[in-house]
């Protein structure tokens, strides 16, 4: 017979499949990390951890979206196709009109 599989979240981890999740991924899981459906039809993320016995899907709480101002100071690709109805822009009346 094979192993079993549980999907476990990691808030709910016991102390022992917490150091086992560690040692398997020490330089981070971010890369390992899957997309799942659960059985409501909700999209999840998960990382696989795998012992003698069982197969763990761990379920990874929700993360706020990163969107670093960066992504956008290094672009200079000048590409303005994600911006729509550019010619309706209005000046604030409390912007500058010089450059810092």
């Amino acid at each position: 017979m094979g192993k079993n599989r549980i999907i476990k979240k990691f808030e709910l981890l016991p102390p022992e499949l917490l150091e086992l999740l560690q040692q398997s991924y020490p330089d981070g899981y971010e890369d390992s990390l899957i997309t799942f459906q659960t059985a409501t039809g909700e999209l999840a993320t998960g990382v696989p951890l795998e012992t003698d016995e069982t197969y763990y899907l761990i379920r990874m709480p929700k993360m706020a979206v990163n969107d670093d101002d960066d992504d956008y100071e290094n672009d200079e690709s000048g590409d303005t196709d994600n911006f729509e109805n550019l010619d309706s822009l209005q000046i604030a009346d409390d912007a500058d009109d010089e450059d810092d």
